[in-house]
C-alpha cells in the first residue's frame, strides 16, 4: 500500500509537470496526447511484456482519466466543483444562462481535446 501511494504522488507530479510543459510551450501536445489508439496499441505492447506490466498501465490509465476528471474543465467533476466554490464564494449561484454558457465551451473543448489526440494517433501511424 505504501509503495502504491507513492506511485500515485509519483504520477500526480509528473501529470502536473507535464501539462505545466505543455502549456509553457517546452513539450510538443503531439509529443504528450494519446488517444484511444494509441492507448489501444500501447495496451497491446504492455500485454506482450506480462501481467504486471499490464496491471501497473491499466492503473496509470485509470490514474490519467481521474486526473483529467479533477481538472476544473466546465462538463467534468471539477468544473462542478469550481461552480460550487464560485456559489460559495459569492454567495449565491450563476445564472443558469451563463452557467450552460460555460458548459457548452466545456463540451466544445473536451471534443476538441478528443479530435486533437485522435489526430495525433493517425498522424504517429501514417509517420511510422
Amino acid at each position: 500500500v505504501k509503495s502504491g501511494v507513492g506511485y500515485l504522488y509519483f504520477l500526480n507530479k509528473e501529470s502536473v509537470l507535464a501539462f505545466k510543459k505543455m502549456f509553457q510551450g517546452k513539450v510538443l501536445a503531439q509529443d504528450s496526447l494519446a488517444g484511444p489508439v494509441a492507448i489501444v496499441s500501447l495496451s497491446g505492447q504492455m500485454l506482450r511484456m506480462g501481467l504486471y506490466a499490464y496491471i501497473l498501465w491499466i492503473g496509470m490509465i485509470s490514474f490519467a482519466v481521474g486526473f483529467m476528471n479533477f481538472l476544473p474543465i466546465p462538463v467534468v467533476d471539477g468544473g462542478h466543483i469550481a461552480f460550487m466554490l464560485v456559489e460559495v464564494v459569492r454567495g449565491k449561484p450563476l445564472n443558469p444562462k451563463i452557467e450552460e454558457a460555460i458548459m457548452s465551451v466545456g463540451v466544445v473543448l473536451l471534443i476538441s481535446l478528443a479530435l486533437l489526440s485522435l489526430y495525433f494517433d493517425i498522424s504517429r501511424l501514417v509517420n511510422k
